[in-house]
């Protein structure tokens, strides 16, 4: 009996050793992210208070396969508002748009189990996102200038972690920060600044490309993050 036990351990340990995920199964991922400031700038024309508000909401969804590739997809919006009280201005300020933005990805991860909880995995992917970005400054005391920038980003990126199955419907996602290696981005740009005192627009406009190769072993920090896991039921 002893032996017989021994042997069945010996044969499903290492088919549980590998059952991280099952295919069909779905995933969802999300975060939100508040930011609140107050502050003043002391200058030689006078006081000015600054006040921001700004959000960032992340979200992603996909499926595995099967137990060791899963495909998904990504959504994100930030916005940031402020209210800008410059010297010698008694009213209270309207908060401004200084900034917005959408975008979204498609990855695929692949999966290699370490044991029946932990796996590591390896994240490609490509994102498109679009910003629009409104900076304010004034100048001399009365010249107010306002730069509107839109830029729209494309994307391709690796990333690296490990997954940590906590229960059949949770699993906890580790992000390495060094994980990195590799991140391509190219898009477009078109920037106009308006001045008040002249109310002539300037425009300036131009194309911009970035690559990135960084495959640095730092001992830097650890994203974490949970999923949520469903299994979808097989009828016949």
């Amino acid at each position: 009996m002893r032996n017989f036990l021994i042997l069945a351990s010996s044969i499903l340990f290492p088919i549980l050793s590998k059952a991280q995920f099952k295919a069909g199964q779905i995933f969802f991922q999300g975060g939100f992210n508040l930011s609140l400031s107050d502050s003043k700038y002391l200058s030689t024309y006078g006081d000015s208070q600054f006040g921001n508000y700004s959000h960032d909401i992340s979200y992603s969804s996909g499926y595995f396969t099967d137990q060791n590739r899963a495909i998904g997809w990504t959504l994100n919006q930030s916005l940031s508002l402020a209210k800008i009280q410059y010297s010698g201005n008694t009213n209270d300020p309207a908060p401004t748009l200084q900034s917005i933005g959408f975008g979204g990805g498609r990855f695929v991860e692949h999966y290699k189990s370490l044991s029946d909880k932990f796996a590591l995995y390896v994240r490609p992917g490509f994102n498109l996102s679009y910003t629009l970005q409104n900076q304010d400054d004034q100048q001399n005391g009365n010249a107010f200038t306002r730069t509107q920038t839109n830029t729209f980003t494309l994307g391709a990126d690796v990333s690296a972690g490990v997954a940590w199955l906590l229960s059949p419907k949770w699993a906890l996602y580790g992000g390495f920060a060094f994980a990195n290696p590799i991140s391509i981005s190219a898009g477009w740009r078109n920037t106009e600044s308006t001045t008040q005192n002249s109310g002539r627009p300037t425009n300036r406009k131009g194309s911009f490309f970035n690559y990135n190769l960084s495959p640095n072993l730092s001992s830097g920090s650890i994203s974490l993050g949970f999923r949520y896991l469903v299994t979808r039921s097989t009828t016949y």
